[in-house]
């Protein structure tokens, strides 16, 4: 059975294939998950297998904290 848990959104500046490290906060760390690539406008969407806080980084930027229930 598939995941219905997503972490979705968009990043600046747009690129097409770029590449997103997802991470998890965990123990009061932020740790690597997965990866995911963007589409042509800058957009991503990811399953993601457990409830918790997530974000994705981009170049050397950490995006805002999401709760994924």
């Amino acid at each position: 059975r598939a995941s219905r848990r997503r972490l979705q959104g968009r990043v600046f500046p747009e690129a097409a294939g770029s590449r997103l490290t997802v991470q998890r906060r965990a123990g009061g760390r932020w740790r690597t998950v997965g990866a995911t690539r963007t589409d042509a406008r800058g957009r991503y969407a990811t399953a993601v297998s457990a409830a918790g806080v997530y974000r994705v980084r981009f170049l050397v930027d950490g995006g805002p904290a999401v709760r994924v229930r």
